[in-house]
């Protein structure tokens, strides 16, 4: 694997596992919290949006602002909701 890519998967891995597990605790519940959130707003019953689906789509939100503005950050915090996404689908 090349270097950069893997600086780029190595900051969303501590990105995930260490400095925004310890801001805002498990992300598995995060995400589910996310989730039931917005079918409460798009009056969705519940079970509609799976966590998994919660992560795909704030990757999607990551790639729209990349649009915006070519950062790194943004790479990086797509790459980690997408491992976050991957991992809550085995789980399911």
């Amino acid at each position: 694997m090349n270097k950069l890519r893997s600086e780029i998967l190595s900051a969303a891995d501590k990105l995930i596992n260490e400095d925004k597990a310890k801001e805002h605790g498990k992300a598995s519940i995060t995400m589910r919290r996310v989730a039931r959130l917005w079918e409460a707003y798009l009056d969705l019953p519940e079970g509609t949006i799976t966590p998994a689906d919660a992560c795909a789509m704030m990757s999607l939100l990551k790639k729209a602002r990349f649009r915006m503005k070519k950062s790194r950050d943004n790479i990086i915090d797509d790459c980690g909701y997408t491992a976050l996404q991957g991992e809550l689908e085995e789980r399911s």
